[in-house]
């Protein structure tokens, strides 16, 4: 079989289960240090351009908490005790993969007039034509 790239399909799926859920991928990438909950919501809004509801930024803080990739310190503020999110080791791990990622996507992307990205037609893994609409 010449010509053909053959994908890992555990590779696929291990990429596949890391953007699983929407809002995760972006809280990680948005934990650059400790931070409140509402610092992160808001430094979310404003690096996507859309506001993220309070209860999925709860779900998600709580679902990268269970999965070892952030923790949750106390610290007193005033008369109150507030949590500070921040990345574990595996949370910085997962987070330098998520930039090989989008470094690898963007070698391969050419962007065009309007700020977003285009693979010109070709499929970014293979180099091959891209999918068409009703191909999908």
């Amino acid at each position: 079989m010449t010509g053909v790239t053959v994908i890992n399909i555990n590779s696929l799926l291990e990429i596949a289960e890391i953007f699983r859920f929407r809002w995760d991928t972006a809280t990680l990438a948005c934990l650059d240090k400790p931070t409140r909950f509402r610092a992160l919501a808001r430094k979310l809004g404003a690096d996507l351009g859309d506001r993220v509801e309070d209860n999925s930024l709860s779900r998600s803080l709580k679902r990268l908490r269970r999965n070892g990739l952030i923790t949750a310190q106390r610290r007193q503020i005033g008369g109150r005790v507030v949590p500070y999110y921040e990345l574990t080791e595996q949370g910085r791990q997962r987070r330098a993969q998520y930039e090989a990622l989008v470094f690898t996507y963007q070698e391969l992307a050419i962007p065009n007039g309007n700020g977003r990205v285009s693979n010109n037609g070709r499929h970014p893994a293979t180099g091959g034509p891209a999918a068409s609409d009703s191909d999908r």
